[in-house]
Order: C-alpha cells, then structure tokens, then sequence
C-alpha cells in the first residue's frame, strides 16, 4: 500500500487521514461504512484514491471489518488492489473494438458501393454499344481511363449537347 500511493514509508502512511488524504471523493468513504454493517463482507468494491503526489487511481476493495467485544466496529481488514491500469486497458480495448467495427462497417458500405459501380458500369458499357453511329465527343472519357464517377456527369452532358437525335436522347435519359 506504501508504494501504492506513492509514499516511502509505512509510518507516513499510517499518519494519513483516509478519508481526506486518501479518498479522492471523501463521502464515498462515508458511505462504504454506513452500508457495511448491512454485509458481512465488502467484496470487488471499486473506489478512487489519490496518490502522494495527487494522481487518481482505481482501487479494488475486499475485506471485512473488525469487531469489538460489543460488537462495535473498531476498524477494517481489507485488500486494496490497484487496478487503474488494468481499466485503462479494457478501456484501449473497448476502443480498439469500436474501431474495427467501424473498419468492417466502413469496408461493407465500400464493398456495396462497389457492387452497384459494377452494374452500373455493366449497363453503360451495354447501352454504349448500341451507339456507334454518334461523333467521337459522345464516347465518353470514363470508358477510356476508367474513372466512372468523375465521367458519368460528363457524359450526360456531351452527350445531351452532341447532335444526337431526340429520340436517343429520350431512350437515355429518360
């Protein structure tokens, strides 16, 4: 516990005050020894300490506490576990999942996406075959470099200004 709060020794960890020098929220020790005597025992019970030099940590409680004569409580006998890392990393973790869930949605959506380029691509290969009759300016640049979307505004609109008849250009686009 000594290094745990980042003292030197016991004796300057025995000198503290727990509830104003060791618990970062000093109701919360109020509260864990008013529920107590309604348990027999305090298990897995999470808190939030400071240590020497201020830093918070997550601390992981066990124990019970002691009785007197009477009955009376004259203190506690606990394990404090300090668990600030390991709910760092579930935090990582939890994050980590996050992201890869958004890869794979992200993957899917572009996956989708890619499908429906195809078909569309499909069908504009198809309707340009039956076009051969038009000037060179309809053909449109896509076919020759590929890229489909940046083109297909192109196309609609040389296409619409070429001296193709009216009756193909209500078969296109309409």
């Amino acid at each position: 516990m000594v290094s745990m709060l980042g003292y030197s020794s016991a004796e300057e960890v025995l000198a503290l005050r727990m509830s104003r020098d060791v618990y970062v929220d000093s109701f919360e020790r109020e509260r864990l020894i008013r529920e107590h005597p309604r348990q027999t025992r305090v298990e897995n019970v999470e808190v939030k300490w400071k240590r020497k030099d201020g830093k918070p940590i997550t601390v992981r409680l066990s124990g019970r506490a002691i009785e007197g004569p009477a009955g009376e409580i004259e203190g506690f006998e606990m394990i404090a576990e300090d668990v600030t890392e390991r709910r760092g990393l579930e935090e990582q973790l939890r994050q980590s999942q996050k992201m890869e869930a958004v890869g794979r949605l992200a993957g899917g959506v572009a996956h989708d996406f890619n499908n429906l380029l195809t078909v569309i691509r499909g069908y504009s290969e198809l309707m340009l075959e039956g076009i051969h009759h038009l000037p060179i300016r309809c053909v449109p640049r896509w076919k020759r470099s590929g890229k489909l979307l940046t083109a297909l505004p192109a196309l609609r609109v040389n296409c619409w200004h070429s001296a193709a008849s009216r009756s193909w250009r209500r078969r296109c686009w309409t």
